[in-house]
């Protein structure tokens, strides 16, 4: 029973992370009907750049939504295989963020892969140059900014849900923190 409580609050609180729609309404969606949503979109971002076709066994292997992928679970080594292959889609992703189809992928990487948990610093770094655009606040509202220390100074704008980050800020917190 205690192990069913944990599975189920476990999907709860990885059901109200979203880039796409507000917390309360992205609960409410179930993972088959965002990984449909993220298929659509990956099938226009391969018609617009046929070499997403790399990424698609790995994340869009049939038309229908198959079986949660839980990380905890998962072996070290197989994490690391898939921690490998979610940096390079994210890295292919990065040119298209602005694109709905895009948001649509990574709001399946958020909920069935917990890239915002696991792959927060490429989130955070990949798509800074986004920085001015209320996309890229609403990516940062997924992410544990407070996960390492050079990235607390984004945990106020992040709460107050401020549209654009101050390039004059960015740039001296990373002149201080050039690591």
């Amino acid at each position: 029973v205690t192990s069913q409580l944990m599975n189920i609050l476990q999907i709860d609180k990885n059901s109200t992370f979203s880039l796409l729609f507000d917390f309360k309404t992205a609960a409410a969606f179930p993972i088959d009907t965002i990984y449909s949503l993220a298929y659509s979109g990956f099938q226009s971002l391969l018609k617009l750049d046929p070499s997403f076709s790399s990424f698609g066994e790995a994340f869009f292997p049939t038309a229908v939504y198959s079986k949660p992928i839980i990380r905890e679970n998962m072996l070290e080594q197989e994490n690391n295989d898939l921690h490998i292959k979610l940096q390079d889609f994210l890295l292919k992703l990065q040119g298209y963020f602005l694109r709905e189809d895009a948001q649509k992928v990574l709001e399946l990487l958020i909920k069935a892969y917990e890239v915002h948990r696991y792959e927060a610093e490429e989130l955070i770094v990949g798509y800074i140059n986004y920085h001015k655009t209320v996309e890229y606040m609403k990516l940062l509202q997924n992410v544990n900014v407070l996960q390492k220390q050079q990235w607390a100074f984004l945990e106020p704008i992040v709460k107050t849900g401020e549209s654009k980050l101050d390039r004059t800020i960015l740039v001296r917190k990373i002149e201080e923190n050039p690591g």
